[in-house]
């Protein structure tokens, strides 16, 4: 499979200008925000499984071994997102320990 043509990459280097210049890109503090929300919400889930637990008896071991994680997907998994907007679909997906165990 052969790559971009030169002029391929001629459009695609104005494309990628012409956004830069709309301000179509986000800053690396921008960046850095989104991260640190989605860490913050990583947080919240994990704790949220922990009082679960913990209001339900269960043992510390099995407490501290709970868990869950956030995904993200649409536009920004995609990486299709503009500065400033944080629409993006997040779910949370506990361990099955909290449903058969601590529900």
């Amino acid at each position: 499979m052969l790559g971009p043509t030169d002029a391929e990459n001629a459009v695609n280097q104005a494309l990628v200008e012409e956004l830069k210049r709309q301000n179509s890109f986000e800053s690396s503090e921008e960046s850095q925000k989104r991260v640190a929300v989605l860490n913050q919400l990583q947080k919240i889930t994990e704790e949220f499984v922990r009082q679960v637990c913990t209001a339900k008896g269960l043992p510390e071991a099995v407490i501290k071994s709970s868990g869950g994680k956030i995904f993200t997907f649409g536009s920004y998994r995609l990486g299709v997102y503009g500065p400033g907007k944080f629409n993006h679909d997040v779910r949370g997906v506990l361990k099955m320990l909290i449903e058969e165990r601590c529900m």
